[in-house]
């Protein structure tokens, strides 16, 4: 039974604690180290983190995670890397299984190299519910992300800027996987790379009801998108004002100045816009531009369009961009929209 940080200080690397109860407790893991539930870890809206990452390969179980404060508002998150120059490269292998990360102050949970989220759910966090300082090749998989960004529990307004980060899962990094879960009612993006996040891979997931793109793809590279059902997406879209999608943006899946893309064998309906391209002057983008895409085997209705377009006189005809063998019941714009 853990008493709290006192125990784990006291306890050898690689061993298991059992939790129960609720407590306001910070707890910094050692190497190795198992916590399991069931048990609350409640920060009463007052103090900064429930766990500190600066060691590898702890196991967190069956945890109820909420209410944790970190008084910025941005980019914290109730399961934190530590801020200290090296945890980010020795905080890893990670194992968070069936945890309940709820109504934090900023993010769920950061995360850090080759992490993996199994089940459970991240919800109601007032900035976004995975994210922060992503590490490289991290798994989610059958996790629920969902409520996130709003500020209250009415579910009728931002609290953070979609121009920032916000939303369900956003990731700046190499080699993301979501896979078998459920992103939806986030108001914000549903899935994020942004910043050269490579190699991304997302499939067989639900993303529904999103206030923004379901998924986003900002000048990133290498992503294989396939086999999911993305519904309702880009209704409320930042560019818009909160209504609507002006230019191609609000898609179920949208692509911004992104390369080397396969977008195969998905459902969307009821999106703000389908699937959709732009290319802007991206500097910031390696290289920045929409290219290499592969689009086909989609099924796609609603009220909006598909297709691809640019802003910076680009000639996308030119940019081996295909869409081929989709069924498209809303209006196809092609390379001109």
């Amino acid at each position: 039974m853990l008493r709290g940080q006192p125990d784990i200080d006291a306890s050898p690397s690689n061993t298991k604690f059992c939790l129960s109860g609720t407590h306001n407790w910070t707890l910094t893991p050692k190497a190795g180290d198992i916590l399991v539930g069931p048990a609350t870890l409640d920060g009463q809206d007052a103090t900064a983190h429930a766990i500190v990452a600066v060691a590898p390969n702890v196991t967190l179980s069956n945890l109820t995670i909420q209410h944790y404060e970190n008084g910025n508002g941005s980019q914290d998150g109730a399961i934190h890397i530590a801020d200290d120059g090296t945890a980010k490269a020795t905080a890893s292998g990670w194992k968070l299984v069936n945890l309940d990360v709820g109504f934090n102050s900023a993010s769920g949970s950061g995360s850090g190299n080759e992490w993996t989220f199994t089940g459970g759910r991240f919800h109601d966090n007032r900035q976004e519910g995975i994210g922060g300082a992503m590490g490289a090749n991290v798994t989610v998989n059958g996790t629920e992300v969902d409520h996130n960004d709003f500020t209250d529990s009415t579910y009728t307004r931002r609290n953070w800027s979609c121009g920032d980060e916000a939303g369900g899962i956003k990731w700046v990094t190499n080699g993301m996987t979501v896979v078998n879960s459920s992103i939806h009612d986030n108001a914000c993006k549903g899935l994020w790379a942004d910043l050269n996040g490579d190699g991304a891979t997302i499939v067989n997931n639900v993303v529904a009801n999103n206030w923004d793109e379901g998924i986003f793809i900002e000048i990133s590279s290498g992503a294989l998108i396939t086999g999911n059902t993305v519904t309702g997406n880009g209704l409320h879209n930042y560019n818009g004002g909160g209504s609507g999608c002006p230019w191609l943006f609000g898609g179920g899946i949208t692509l911004n100045s992104s390369d080397h893309t396969i977008i195969r064998g998905n459902r969307l309906s009821g999106n703000c816009n389908g699937i959709t391209g732009v290319q802007q002057d991206r500097p910031d983008g390696h290289p920045g531009l929409l290219e290499f895409v592969t689009v086909d085997g989609n099924t796609v209705s609603g009220p909006g369009v598909s297709g691809v377009a640019e802003d910076n006189g680009a000639d996308l005809t030119s940019r081996n961009i295909v869409f081929s063998g989709n069924a498209i019941a809303g209006r196809f714009c092609g390379f001109g929209c």
